[in-house]
């Protein structure tokens, strides 16, 4: 999984957690987000 970096002005907002998982000792979450399609 590739990590990216926010820049302060980038502000997303959650509707829900739909999954969580843990890999190699990391808690991971697939989230649907306000406003995006399910694309």
């Amino acid at each position: 999984m590739q990590r990216s970096r926010a820049r302060k002005s980038d502000v997303y907002r959650v509707e829900r957690l739909v999954a969580k998982r843990t890999r190699s000792n990391r808690v991971e979450y697939l989230v649907k987000w306000k406003n995006w399609s399910e694309a």
